[in-house]
């Protein structure tokens, strides 16, 4: 059998940043679940928030309590989300020859993305896109899946396998959910819930159902690791309510991959603590 790796992508919904919390996405929750994962490598699209110096330490605990010798992070350094710092790391089990703070989209849209290049002697060397696309508006998605584009193209250039893997706020337009979220009584309806907060949510997820950017970045030549479009988001954000159920809704969290990888074992994990389900999928090269 071919050489395989294991990806994952799990937004923790910044939930590190307090080490010290309990219960409901406490850290001992958290990291375990991480670690039952058994990925090597995991891109956390929001993993910490606060000051660089606090995040670093955050993300250098997680990585050697889950066993992943190494680590990246970057801020994302997005004018639409105000003061607020907030961090996009990659952990890997496996050694990285080369990373790169990439920007994703225009001045007005913009937002940091990691670019690692990673070296395996049984694998090989690949390349891989972590990224967490804007959840403001289609328009900006649109604007970082052209960039997207561009470093899918740019890996063809240099002869690399190329896994694209994170939080896309994106759903494949030609998903059922995606048909019933844009659909015109989602829209009545987003806009009558008398919560302000699941009201954005409402407003938010139609937008993503649109589809356009998730289908930019595949028409570059990538395709998802998961075919059947299964649910990794739930609406239970840790500002809600208790009583919010846990139940997938839509598929925005993707792990896609170049034509010279093929994968298998797509999974979606049970419920870590946060809003996002973790995913992942073996990789293994056609070739």
């Amino acid at each position: 059998m071919k050489p395989s790796i294991k990806v994952a992508t799990w937004n923790m919904e910044q939930h590190l940043s307090d080490a010290k919390s309990s219960g409901r996405s406490s850290w001992p929750e958290l990291k375990n679940s991480l670690y039952a994962i058994g990925a090597n490598v995991v891109v956390i699209p929001e993993a910490a928030h606060g000051n660089h110096e606090r995040a670093a330490l955050t993300i250098k605990q997680l990585a050697e309590q889950t066993g992943y010798a190494h680590h990246v992070l970057t801020e994302y350094e997005d004018q639409s989300m105000g003061e607020t710092n907030v961090y996009l790391a990659v952990l890997s089990r496996i050694a990285i020859s080369g990373s790169e703070i990439v920007r994703l989209g225009n001045n007005l849209t913009g937002r940091n993305a990691i670019i690692l290049d990673l070296k395996s002697v049984e694998f090989g060397d690949f390349r891989l896109l972590g990224l967490h696309l804007s959840d403001a508006t289609e328009e900006a998605r649109l604007d970082q899946a052209t960039s997207v584009s561009q470093q899918i193209d740019r890996a063809g250039e240099d002869q690399r396998e190329l896994i694209v893997a994170g939080d896309f706020n994106a759903m494949h337009r030609d998903d059922f959910r995606a048909h019933v979220l844009r659909s015109s009584a989602v829209h009545a309806l987003a806009h009558s819930v008398p919560s302000q907060k699941l009201r954005s949510i409402a407003t938010r997820l139609s937008a993503m159902a649109e589809g356009m950017a998730l289908d930019t970045i595949e028409r570059a030549g990538v395709s998802d690791a998961d075919p059947r479009h299964h649910a990794t988001t739930t609406p239970k954000m840790r500002d809600l309510p208790s009583w919010v159920p846990s139940v997938r809704i839509a598929q925005i969290d993707h792990i896609l991959h170049t034509d010279g990888l093929a994968s298998s074992d797509y999974r979606v994990h049970p419920d870590g603590g946060s809003d996002h389900r973790p995913i992942s999928a073996s990789l293994r090269r056609n070739t």
